[in-house]
Protein backbone atom coordinates (compact mmCIF):
# COMPACT_ATOMS: atom_id res chain seq x y z
CA UNK A 1 0.00 0.00 0.00
CA UNK A 2 1.32 3.49 -1.07
CA UNK A 3 1.68 5.20 2.01
CA UNK A 4 1.70 8.63 0.14
CA UNK A 5 -1.48 11.04 0.67
CA UNK A 6 -1.99 9.98 -3.01
CA UNK A 7 -1.18 6.33 -2.42
CA UNK A 8 -3.98 6.50 0.76
CA UNK A 9 -6.41 8.51 -0.93
CA UNK A 10 -6.66 6.09 -4.52
CA UNK A 11 -6.93 2.97 -1.40
CA UNK A 12 -9.70 4.93 -0.07
CA UNK A 13 -11.47 5.63 -2.43
CA UNK A 14 -11.32 2.01 -3.74
CA UNK A 15 -12.12 0.72 -0.51
CA UNK A 16 -14.76 3.33 -0.66
CA UNK A 17 -16.75 1.76 -3.88
CA UNK A 18 -16.14 -1.61 -3.19
CA UNK A 19 -18.32 -1.50 0.30
CA UNK A 20 -20.18 1.83 -0.51
CA UNK A 21 -23.93 0.23 -1.24
CA UNK A 22 -23.10 -2.08 2.24
CA UNK A 23 -22.29 0.70 4.45
CA UNK A 24 -24.02 3.23 2.95
CA UNK A 25 -27.37 0.33 3.40
CA UNK A 26 -26.56 0.24 7.06
CA UNK A 27 -25.81 3.88 7.45
CA UNK A 28 -29.18 4.51 6.26
CA UNK A 29 -30.90 2.25 8.61
CA UNK A 30 -29.14 4.11 11.40
CA UNK A 31 -31.40 7.46 10.21
CA UNK A 32 -34.02 5.43 9.62
CA UNK A 33 -33.96 4.53 12.91
CA UNK A 34 -33.45 8.60 14.23
CA UNK A 35 -36.84 9.33 12.35
CA UNK A 36 -38.60 6.30 13.90
CA UNK A 37 -37.54 7.65 16.69
CA UNK A 38 -38.66 11.23 16.08
CA UNK A 39 -42.34 10.09 14.72
CA UNK A 40 -42.64 7.90 18.00
CA UNK A 41 -41.55 11.25 20.25
CA UNK A 42 -44.49 12.92 18.11
CA UNK A 43 -46.92 10.66 19.01
CA UNK A 44 -46.27 10.15 22.60
CA UNK A 45 -45.22 13.37 23.60
CA UNK A 46 -46.72 15.75 20.94
CA UNK A 47 -50.34 16.72 22.59
CA UNK A 48 -48.68 17.31 25.99
CA UNK A 49 -46.20 19.36 24.65
CA UNK A 50 -48.81 21.36 23.24
CA UNK A 51 -51.19 21.62 26.50
CA UNK A 52 -47.68 22.56 28.23
CA UNK A 53 -46.99 25.12 26.18
CA UNK A 54 -50.52 27.14 26.84
CA UNK A 55 -50.48 25.87 30.45
CA UNK A 56 -49.11 28.20 33.43
CA UNK A 57 -45.72 27.29 35.31
CA UNK A 58 -47.33 26.54 38.56
CA UNK A 59 -49.81 23.59 36.69
CA UNK A 60 -47.22 22.16 34.62
CA UNK A 61 -46.26 19.42 37.34
CA UNK A 62 -49.80 18.21 37.24
CA UNK A 63 -49.14 17.00 33.22
CA UNK A 64 -45.25 16.20 33.81
CA UNK A 65 -46.36 13.59 36.57
CA UNK A 66 -48.72 11.06 34.62
CA UNK A 67 -46.27 11.73 31.41
CA UNK A 68 -43.32 10.50 33.63
CA UNK A 69 -43.66 6.45 32.30
CA UNK A 70 -43.05 7.91 28.56
CA UNK A 71 -40.56 9.87 29.29
CA UNK A 72 -38.70 7.01 30.42
CA UNK A 73 -39.68 4.62 28.32
CA UNK A 74 -39.05 7.27 25.64
CA UNK A 75 -35.20 7.85 27.39
CA UNK A 76 -34.37 4.38 27.07
CA UNK A 77 -35.33 3.95 23.45
CA UNK A 78 -33.09 7.00 22.62
CA UNK A 79 -30.18 5.19 25.07
CA UNK A 80 -30.72 1.72 22.84
CA UNK A 81 -30.56 3.98 19.25
CA UNK A 82 -27.38 6.08 20.75
CA UNK A 83 -25.94 2.44 21.45
CA UNK A 84 -27.03 1.21 17.94
CA UNK A 85 -25.36 3.87 16.32
CA UNK A 86 -22.09 3.72 18.02
CA UNK A 87 -22.66 -0.13 17.36
CA UNK A 88 -23.11 1.03 13.66
CA UNK A 89 -20.02 3.21 13.48
CA UNK A 90 -17.87 0.85 15.08
CA UNK A 91 -18.75 -1.81 11.97
CA UNK A 92 -18.36 0.38 9.49
CA UNK A 93 -14.88 0.91 10.16
CA UNK A 94 -14.34 -3.23 10.50
CA UNK A 95 -15.93 -3.78 7.48
CA UNK A 96 -13.93 -1.21 5.85
CA UNK A 97 -10.74 -3.03 7.38
CA UNK A 98 -11.44 -6.46 6.28
CA UNK A 99 -12.00 -5.43 2.69
CA UNK A 100 -8.99 -4.26 2.37
CA UNK A 101 -7.25 -6.57 4.61
CA UNK A 102 -8.60 -9.91 3.76
CA UNK A 103 -10.91 -8.65 0.41
CA UNK A 104 -14.11 -9.23 1.90
CA UNK A 105 -16.66 -6.88 3.81
CA UNK A 106 -17.32 -9.55 6.29
CA UNK A 107 -20.42 -7.88 8.06
CA UNK A 108 -21.79 -10.31 10.35
CA UNK A 109 -18.20 -10.76 11.40
CA UNK A 110 -17.86 -7.23 11.75
CA UNK A 111 -21.18 -6.77 13.58
CA UNK A 112 -19.66 -9.18 16.47
CA UNK A 113 -16.31 -8.00 16.66
CA UNK A 114 -17.72 -4.60 17.06
CA UNK A 115 -20.02 -5.55 19.83
CA UNK A 116 -17.10 -7.33 21.31
CA UNK A 117 -15.10 -4.27 21.17
CA UNK A 118 -17.17 -1.60 21.83
CA UNK A 119 -16.81 -1.49 25.85
CA UNK A 120 -13.47 -1.34 25.77
CA UNK A 121 -14.22 2.09 23.20
CA UNK A 122 -16.97 3.07 25.63
CA UNK A 123 -14.04 2.66 28.48
CA UNK A 124 -11.66 4.41 26.81
CA UNK A 125 -13.66 7.43 26.29
CA UNK A 126 -14.74 7.19 30.15
CA UNK A 127 -11.42 7.26 31.46
CA UNK A 128 -10.54 9.91 28.66
CA UNK A 129 -13.74 12.19 29.66
CA UNK A 130 -12.96 11.72 33.40
CA UNK A 131 -9.18 12.52 32.99
CA UNK A 132 -10.02 16.02 30.96
CA UNK A 133 -12.30 17.18 33.64
CA UNK A 134 -9.82 16.26 36.18
CA UNK A 135 -6.99 18.64 34.30
CA UNK A 136 -9.58 20.95 33.70
CA UNK A 137 -10.49 21.39 37.44
CA UNK A 138 -6.93 21.40 38.46
CA UNK A 139 -6.20 24.28 35.97
CA UNK A 140 -8.86 26.18 36.13
CA UNK A 141 -7.80 26.26 40.05
CA UNK A 142 -4.31 27.08 39.20
CA UNK A 143 -4.64 29.67 36.52
CA UNK A 144 -8.08 30.38 36.44
CA UNK A 145 -10.07 31.61 33.20
CA UNK A 146 -6.87 31.45 31.61
CA UNK A 147 -6.97 27.65 31.71
CA UNK A 148 -8.19 27.45 28.57
CA UNK A 149 -4.96 29.26 26.90
CA UNK A 150 -3.62 25.58 27.65
CA UNK A 151 -6.40 23.54 27.48
CA UNK A 152 -6.90 24.03 23.68
CA UNK A 153 -3.73 23.65 22.78
CA UNK A 154 -3.58 20.65 24.44
CA UNK A 155 -6.39 19.09 23.01
CA UNK A 156 -4.71 20.20 19.58
CA UNK A 157 -2.15 18.01 20.49
CA UNK A 158 -4.13 15.03 21.63
CA UNK A 159 -6.49 14.78 18.43
CA UNK A 160 -3.95 12.56 16.46
CA UNK A 161 -2.82 10.91 19.66
CA UNK A 162 -6.34 10.48 20.58
CA UNK A 163 -7.18 9.22 16.65
CA UNK A 164 -4.51 6.45 16.92
CA UNK A 165 -5.44 4.56 20.39
CA UNK A 166 -9.00 4.73 19.28
CA UNK A 167 -8.24 2.90 15.68
CA UNK A 168 -5.66 0.48 17.70
CA UNK A 169 -8.71 -0.71 20.41
CA UNK A 170 -10.76 -1.21 17.42
CA UNK A 171 -8.76 -2.64 14.58
CA UNK A 172 -6.01 -4.80 16.84
CA UNK A 173 -6.79 -7.79 19.56
CA UNK A 174 -4.57 -7.21 22.69
CA UNK A 175 -4.53 -6.36 25.98
CA UNK A 176 -6.82 -2.92 26.85
CA UNK A 177 -3.83 -0.93 28.10
CA UNK A 178 -0.88 -2.12 25.56
CA UNK A 179 -3.14 -1.19 22.89
CA UNK A 180 -4.06 2.35 24.28
CA UNK A 181 -0.17 2.94 24.98
CA UNK A 182 1.00 1.60 21.54
CA UNK A 183 -1.58 3.80 19.83
CA UNK A 184 -0.16 7.15 22.03
CA UNK A 185 3.02 6.07 20.93
CA UNK A 186 2.34 5.61 17.27
CA UNK A 187 0.06 9.12 17.65
CA UNK A 188 3.22 10.22 19.07
CA UNK A 189 5.96 9.81 16.27
CA UNK A 190 2.74 10.54 13.35
CA UNK A 191 1.59 13.31 15.06
CA UNK A 192 2.99 16.23 12.44
CA UNK A 193 1.40 13.94 9.79
CA UNK A 194 -1.66 13.23 11.41
CA UNK A 195 -2.44 16.46 12.45
CA UNK A 196 -2.18 17.70 8.50
CA UNK A 197 -3.54 14.91 7.06
CA UNK A 198 -7.07 15.89 9.60
CA UNK A 199 -6.71 19.49 8.14
CA UNK A 200 -6.27 18.32 5.19
CA UNK A 201 -9.56 16.77 5.12
CA UNK A 202 -11.70 19.22 7.39
CA UNK A 203 -10.88 22.05 5.03
CA UNK A 204 -11.50 20.06 1.95
CA UNK A 205 -15.28 18.85 4.27
CA UNK A 206 -15.68 22.49 4.22
CA UNK A 207 -14.97 24.05 1.12
CA UNK A 208 -17.31 20.47 -0.57
CA UNK A 209 -20.20 21.55 2.09
CA UNK A 210 -20.04 25.06 0.56
CA UNK A 211 -19.97 23.99 -2.99
CA UNK A 212 -22.35 21.78 -2.43
CA UNK A 213 -25.00 24.16 -0.25
CA UNK A 214 -24.43 26.74 -3.34
CA UNK A 215 -26.31 23.84 -5.48
CA UNK A 216 -28.90 22.74 -3.00
CA UNK A 217 -29.53 26.65 -2.39
CA UNK A 218 -29.94 27.29 -6.67
CA UNK A 219 -32.39 23.86 -7.03
CA UNK A 220 -34.04 25.55 -4.47
CA UNK A 221 -34.60 28.50 -6.36
CA UNK A 222 -35.40 27.04 -9.40
CA UNK A 223 -39.18 25.07 -8.12
CA UNK A 224 -40.67 23.98 -5.64
CA UNK A 225 -37.91 21.42 -4.83
CA UNK A 226 -37.28 21.88 -0.96
CA UNK A 227 -38.31 18.02 -0.53
CA UNK A 228 -35.72 16.95 -2.51
CA UNK A 229 -33.37 19.07 -1.55
CA UNK A 230 -33.43 18.45 1.61
CA UNK A 231 -32.90 14.08 0.07
CA UNK A 232 -30.01 15.41 -1.27
CA UNK A 233 -29.26 16.74 1.69
CA UNK A 234 -28.97 13.99 3.95
CA UNK A 235 -27.76 11.51 1.35
CA UNK A 236 -24.92 14.34 1.17
CA UNK A 237 -24.17 14.18 4.57
CA UNK A 238 -24.13 9.91 4.74
CA UNK A 239 -21.79 9.75 2.07
CA UNK A 240 -19.20 12.44 2.56
CA UNK A 241 -18.90 10.56 6.06
CA UNK A 242 -18.44 7.30 5.19
CA UNK A 243 -15.97 8.38 2.86
CA UNK A 244 -14.05 10.15 5.58
CA UNK A 245 -14.35 7.11 7.61
CA UNK A 246 -12.98 5.18 4.87
CA UNK A 247 -9.93 7.65 4.62
CA UNK A 248 -9.01 7.59 8.00
CA UNK A 249 -9.29 3.78 8.24
CA UNK A 250 -6.99 3.55 5.29
CA UNK A 251 -4.63 5.60 6.72
CA UNK A 252 -4.57 4.27 10.24
CA UNK A 253 -3.64 1.05 8.44
CA UNK A 254 -0.83 2.56 6.59
CA UNK A 255 0.12 3.87 9.81
CA UNK A 256 -0.13 1.12 11.89
CA UNK A 257 1.58 -1.28 8.89
CA UNK A 258 -0.93 -3.46 8.64
CA UNK A 259 -1.08 -4.49 4.92
CA UNK A 260 -3.44 -6.69 2.55
CA UNK A 261 -2.73 -10.19 2.73
CA UNK A 262 -2.04 -10.08 -0.78
CA UNK A 263 1.69 -7.80 0.08
CA UNK A 264 2.11 -9.93 2.81
CA UNK A 265 1.94 -12.71 0.79
CA UNK A 266 3.81 -11.32 -1.85
CA UNK A 267 6.26 -10.69 0.20
CA UNK A 268 6.93 -13.76 2.23
CA UNK A 269 7.53 -15.04 -1.45
CA UNK A 270 10.08 -12.35 -2.07
CA UNK A 271 11.74 -13.49 1.11
CA UNK A 272 11.63 -16.91 0.57
CA UNK A 273 12.84 -16.92 -3.15
CA UNK A 274 15.76 -14.46 -1.33
CA UNK A 275 16.39 -17.69 0.86
CA UNK A 276 16.33 -20.12 -2.04
CA UNK A 277 19.06 -18.15 -3.42
CA UNK A 278 21.29 -17.85 -1.13
CA UNK A 279 21.06 -21.43 -0.16
CA UNK A 280 21.59 -23.02 -3.76
CA UNK A 281 25.46 -23.17 -5.03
Amino acid sequence: MDNTLGGVLRTAIHAFKKTFWQIFSIQLGVYASMFIMGLTAALFFGKDLAAIRQMNPDMISSILTPMLPKIILFFLLSLVVAFLMFLVGISIVLIVRNSIIVGKSLIKEAFLESFRKIWKILGFGIILGVSVIFISIVLAMLLGKSFLLILIPLFVFLGPVLFTANYNLLCKEGDFIELISDGISLGTHNWLRIFGYMALVVISAIALAIVVSLILILLQTVGNLTVLVKIISYIWQIVLSLFITCFYTVFYLDLAGIKPQTENLIETNQVNQTNQSQIMP
